[in-house]
């Protein structure tokens, strides 16, 4: 009797576990409309994916997948708003999908909506602590809080779990730059140029190496971090930055011609001209500024 009772349990746990993967997968016309989103997707089709998204989720509103390669496909066309309704859509049918969760937060960071970006980078690091992601999201939902030393938290974790992210080492330098920890500054963008791809980014994090030297004192250093921040910086403003750097070193090594040249290059940045030529006018009228 045992016997039969124990075959009979477990004839309806193989019955409810087959019923419940026949739920987990979508239909053939929703497959079939899914692929073809991928293959859109892949060609840079982003419009024409989320056309072929839409199709698979309306064939099967249950699958999760489709509405989080749907919020992906809005996502690359700049529509967070649309995004963020596809992310939670796709949790709500899947509460353990972690990466629709980064997603989901992510869509949230641009949309200014840091409460809930934080609700759901919190959501995917309980789902999987090593959630390399979910950390890097924290960090950056605390930063723009002005939470620091929970950012700094945050994106030490980030990089702990994958070392190779240049994003998380460059929120971890600037949140440590806020902090004035200039030494912790300077590791941590070395870090991120090293597994940069984007030479702008590059460029950027020379930048702050070059402020975070100069602050330190450490002009020799300094002035090779502008140097290259200039062979790698793609816009206006931080090739102003970087001259205005270089004059500031240059200034303070006593090499007046030098700072001179360094401040009218960085004049020429709109958003450095007045700085730079307050600082001209100083080296070139310096009783003007006696007292």
């Amino acid at each position: 009797m045992k016997k039969c009772c124990y075959q009979v349990v477990t004839a309806l746990m193989i019955l409810l576990t087959a019923a419940l993967f026949a739920q987990e997968e979508p239909n053939n016309d929703a497959k079939k409309a899914f692929n073809d989103g991928n293959d859109q997707f892949r060609a840079r089709k982003y419009a024409a994916a989320a056309e072929s998204y839409k199709a698979a989720v309306t064939a099967d509103p249950g699958f999760a997948k489709g509405h989080y390669w749907l919020g992906n496909a809005y996502k690359r066309q700049g529509d967070y708003n649309n995004a963020a309704k596809s992310y939670q859509t796709a949790v709500s049918k899947d509460a353990n999908m972690i990466k629709a969760y980064t997603a989901l937060g992510f869509a949230q960071i641009r949309l200014g909506q840091l409460s809930a970006a934080l609700t759901s980078y919190k959501k995917a690091v309980e789902l999987d602590a090593n959630s390399a992601k979910g950390h890097w999201g924290l960090g950056e939902v605390y930063r723009k809080q002005k939470d620091f030393k929970k950012a700094v938290a945050s994106y030490e974790k980030s990089v702990e779990l994958k070392s190779t992210d240049a994003q998380a080492w460059r929120g971890l330098g600037v949140a440590y730059a806020e902090l004035g920890d200039h030494a912790k500054v300077i590791e941590a963008h070395t870090n991120s140029i090293q597994n940069q791809k984007n030479r702008g980014l590059k460029g950027d994090s020379y930048l702050r190496i070059g402020d975070a030297a100069f602050a330190l004192k450490q002009y020799d250093d300094a002035e090779a971090a502008y140097l290259n921040s200039l062979k790698f910086a793609t816009k206006s403003v931080i090739k102003g930055a970087a001259n205005f750097g270089l004059g500031e070193v240059y200034k303070n090594k006593g090499q007046t011609q030098k700072a001179l040249a360094s401040y009218q290059k960085a004049a020429r940045d709109r958003n450095w001209k007045r700085p730079a030529e307050h600082e001209i006018d100083i080296l070139k009228n310096p009783d003007k500024y006696a007292y």
